[in-house]
């Protein structure tokens, strides 16, 4: 959520890894036992676990969204759900079933180096700067690295704006080489040193005012 929230992001997917799963693994011999069926105790779950809207607040011109969040935050939690039984007492779901958390069959696997990872594929939003984003980013993962627990690393594989600043340290290169070379074939042939000054000055002067009317223009390479 947090790298979601980043300004430019349009979307954070998570490629790899297994998603935790409660099974609740029922004795049908003790339900009958007790008077109660499958559906009733599903019915029982449901309500305790959910997650509704709950209206909105306006504060200081701003508006804030509420939620009702009464979801299961633990195992032990699940197994203290109390259920009714055919006598009108209560039973708690632990003591009529095992509750245990497994993991969701894997689709996709992911690997680093040859070591099981999970991959996060970050999306930009149109017309967002891809080297801004990415330095948001990047800024935000270090921030997380200090809060990763032991043994859990975030490494960058592939950053789209690595390329961006190669090719504009390529173009500045060539255009440093490309002047150079100008202005040495512009002495030779001219054989005034004044005259290969002028040209000289006037040359990035020229690309410097045209760069900037392109970026008070807000176009873009």
């Amino acid at each position: 959520p947090r790298l979601e929230r980043l300004e430019g992001v349009a979307s954070v997917s998570l490629n790899g890894g297994r998603d935790d799963r409660v099974e609740v693994r029922f004795d049908p011999g003790t339900l009958r036992s007790y008077g109660i069926s499958f559906s009733q105790v599903a019915g029982v779950l449901s309500a305790h676990n959910i997650s509704l809207p709950g209206g909105s607040v306006d504060e200081a011109g701003r508006s804030y969204s509420i939620r009702v969040n009464s979801q299961f935050s633990s195992i032990e939690e699940i197994r203290r759900v109390l259920i009714p039984t055919s006598s009108g007492g209560m039973v708690r779901l632990g003591d009529v079933a095992e509750v245990v958390l497994t993991g969701e069959d894997a689709v996709t696997y992911t690997r680093l180096n040859g070591t099981p990872a999970v991959g996060l594929s970050i999306q930009k939003e149109s017309g967002s700067n891809t080297v801004v984003v990415s330095n948001r980013v990047n800024a935000e993962l270090e921030a997380l690295r200090d809060q990763l627990p032991p043994g859990l690393t975030a490494t960058v594989v592939l950053d789209q704006a690595d390329f961006i600043m190669e090719s504009i340290q390529q173009v500045v290169n060539n255009t440093m080489v490309g002047a150079v070379l100008a202005i040495i074939v512009l002495l030779v042939f001219l054989k005034d040193w004044r005259s290969t000054l002028v040209i000289s000055i006037a040359i990035p002067f020229s690309v410097i005012a045209s760069f900037t009317l392109i970026y008070f223009g807000g176009l873009t390479l």
